[in-house]
């Protein structure tokens, strides 16, 4: 998980839901600051948030691979499971990778994938201390 010794986090999320989300996670669990932090959301009303994601996680990979000797860079995706279990979830973003031609995750890559069940207001109520069921909210 990225922690404040990195010079840059890369957040690619599905909308400005989850940017802010992620956003207000990293600063407060791993003491990030807003120059550490880019982020790459879907804009509002241009197709599907999920989509997005998946068609910029490739290059995203790609682009931590050359950047990582240069200088201390993670990646964080955060992606909605959806109707998907998690398990399916990770292995469709695998198949995203091999279909470009990129070697799947490895241990040295600095990527954390988040994947709220549901929607990330599962996430937000949880943080606040509600009682959430992701299989129903």
């Amino acid at each position: 998980m990225p922690d404040s010794a990195y010079a840059e986090i890369v957040v690619l999320c599905e909308d400005r839901q989850s940017e802010v989300f992620a956003r207000q996670f990293l600063k407060i669990y791993f003491g990030l600051n807003n120059h550490q932090l880019r982020f790459k959301a879907a804009l509002p009303g241009v197709g599907s948030g999920e989509r997005f994601v998946l068609n910029e996680y490739a290059a995203e990979v790609k682009l931590l691979r050359q950047k990582r000797n240069m200088k201390r860079i993670a990646l964080v995706i955060l992606i909605d499971g959806d109707v998907l279990e998690v398990e399916d979830r990770m292995k469709q973003l695998d198949a995203v990778l091999r279909e470009s031609g990129t070697e799947v995750r490895q241990g040295e890559d600095a990527v954390a994938i988040f994947i709220p069940k549901r929607n990330i207001e599962t996430w937000i109520a949880y943080l606040r201390g509600q009682q959430v069921d992701e299989q129903k909210t």
